[in-house]
C-alpha cells in the first residue's frame, strides 16, 4: 500500500502483522518507515522470513553507534532510561535541530515507558530522511497500554473509549499526575512537535489512536472497535519532525499547558 503518512505506516503495519499471524509472507515489502517497521521487530527477532534488504537494514541499524550513520535503532532496558545508542543519535541529529530539544522530548518518551508500561519488550528507532527533510522517531513497548495505566489508575476512566484515553494522556492525565511536576511532559513535547516543528504526531494503544497531521493543530481522534486487526497490544508513538532554516528550542513550550482537543467526531478505523 502507498505509505503517506504516520497513520498509512500504522495501518500498513497492521496488514503486515495480520500477513504475519496467518502464516503467510511479507518478503515482497522492500521498504518501511520505522512506524512500520519497529512493531515488527519482535516477530522479526522471533526468525519470520522478511525481505533480505529489510534483514539486512536491520540488522545495520542495529549494529551502528556511529553517530554520522543517519539512523539508529535501541532495544530499551527495564534498568537503562536512556542508552548510548540514544545519545549517538541525538548527536548526529543535532546537526540543524537543537540538542537540547531532542534531548528533552527523547527522554520523556523514554521515561513514560519506564514509568508507566510494565514493558517486556520496548524499541526506538530514528532514521533520518536527508531528501525528504525530515526525521522520523518512533517508539514501541508490549507493556499494559496508555489506557490500561489510566483505568488502573481511576475506575472512572473504564467506561472512556481508548482514543480519548490517549487524548487525556496527550493533555497531561497520567497515572502520576497528581505527583508534582508530573504528568506533562507528554503534552510539553507534543506542543514542540506541533506547535514548534510544525511536525506529525501518532499515538496507537491497545484500541484507539491519535494523529495530528502536519498543518492540523489538535488530533483525529480513531476507535478501533475492539477490532483485532487495528489493536496495538501495547503503545505505538510515531513523530517526524520537519529540517527547518531555524533550530526550534523547547524552552517556550516548558512554561504553559496547552490543550489538544479533537478535530471533529471520532471515526471508526480509518476511515478518512
Amino acid at each position: 500500500m502507498w505509505v503517506d503518512d504516520l497513520n498509512d505506516c500504522f495501518v500498513q503495519f497492521c496488514e503486515l502483522r495480520e500477513r504475519i499471524l496467518a502464516g503467510k509472507s511479507v518478503e515482497g515489502i522492500k521498504f518501511m518507515y520505522p512506524t512500520t517497521l519497529v512493531p515488527l521487530l519482535p516477530y522479526i527477532e522471533n526468525g519470520i522470513s522478511i525481505n533480505p534488504d529489510v534483514k539486512g537494514y536491520v540488522s545495520s541499524i542495529s549494529k551502528s553507534v556511529n553517530p554520522n550513520s543517519g539512523f539508529a535503532l535501541d532495544r530499551i532496558k527495564k534498568h537503562d532510561k536512556f542508552s548510548s545508542k540514544m545519545d549517538c543519535m541525538i548527536d548526529e541529529l543535532s546537526t540543524g535541530h537543537d540538542k537540547n530539544t531532542l534531548q528533552y522530548f527523547f527522554t520523556e518518551l523514554y521515561a513514560n515507558i519506564h514509568d508507566h508500561s510494565g514493558f517486556t519488550n520496548a524499541f526506538a528507532m530514528a532514521q533520518t530522511y536527508r531528501r525528504k527533510k525530515f526525521v522520523e522517531f518512533c517508539l514501541y513497548d508490549d507493556g499494559i497500554t496508555i489506557p490500561g495505566s489510566l483505568k488502573n489508575y481511576d475506575d472512572t476512566f473504564k467506561s472512556l473509549e481508548d482514543c480519548e484515553l490517549i487524548n487525556r494522556a496527550l493533555n497531561g492525565e497520567s497515572s502520576k499526575s497528581k505527583e508534582k511536576s508530573r504528568g506533562f511532559g507528554i503534552n510539553s513535547s507534543a506542543q514542540v512537535i506541533v506547535d514548534g516543528y510544525g511536525g506529525e504526531l501518532f499515538i496507537a494503544s491497545m484500541d484507539g489512536s491519535i494523529h495530528i497531521k502536519p498543518g492540523d493543530k489538535d488530533p483525529t481522534l480513531y476507535v478501533h472497535d475492539n477490532n483485532e486487526h487495528f489493536r496495538t497490544n501495547g503503545t505505538l508513538v510515531g513523530l517526524r519532525i520537519p529540517q527547518l532554516d531555524e533550530k526550534v528550542s523547547c524552552f517556550p513550550f516548558l512554561e504553559t499547558k496547552r490543550p489538544f482537543t479533537r478535530n471533529s467526531e471520532t471515526k471508526r478505523p480509518f476511515t478518512d
